[in-house]
């Protein structure tokens, strides 16, 4: 089984559904990961930045500061093949 970690980009407007992210993350890539051996994890991190998606949104540092740790700590904890 090989775990495909999706990292979504920035997004004005209400978040994704899940069946929303679930139909990006299998059509990124031609579909290459959407076959029974992937795993699809999406990283749960703002993906928003202030002005392009509100005043109430943190700033793109705060964002990226936020996701960063993230993805390492999703990277870290997964085994076997990732992409």
């Amino acid at each position: 089984m090989t775990t495909v970690i999706f990292v979504p980009g920035t997004r004005p407007g209400r978040p994704l559904t899940s069946d929303q992210q679930h139909k990006i993350m299998t059509s990124a890539f031609g579909g290459a990961f959407a076959g029974p051996g992937y795993t699809c994890r999406r990283l749960n991190y703002p993906a928003k930045f202030w002005p392009l998606t509100g005043v109430r949104s943190p700033r793109l540092g705060a964002s990226i500061a936020q996701g960063v740790p993230m993805l390492d700590a999703a990277i870290k904890g997964t085994t076997g093949d990732m992409v």
